[in-house]
């Protein structure tokens, strides 16, 4: 009487490897994921935002004084810093 084993063939254990990988490093990615934005979260982080960030004064006579009004808002969860403003 002769005895059998029915073990997977050498691709079968490599495709299984190589998926049980992939699934680990797709799992680690997750957890990091969720928890770099738990930790935004607790944090808190600014979001600017600009209505209307662009604005043409058009043609201004030399010496003419021009003005406009931006509107800026902190959609965020954190004060917004303005550190720097320049025109092109």
């Amino acid at each position: 009487m002769k005895l059998t084993r029915n073990f997977p063939k050498h691709t079968e254990v490599t495709t299984m490897y190589h998926t049980a990988r992939v699934f680990l490093v797709l799992l680690s990615v997750a957890l990091l994921w969720d928890l770099a934005l738990a930790a935004e979260k607790r944090m808190g982080v600014p979001v600017i935002h600009i209505e209307n960030s662009v604005f043409d004064f058009g043609q201004v006579p030399r010496g003419e004084l021009v003005k406009h009004r931006f509107t800026i808002r902190n959609k965020g969860s954190a004060p917004l810093k303005i550190e720097k403003v320049q025109t092109d």
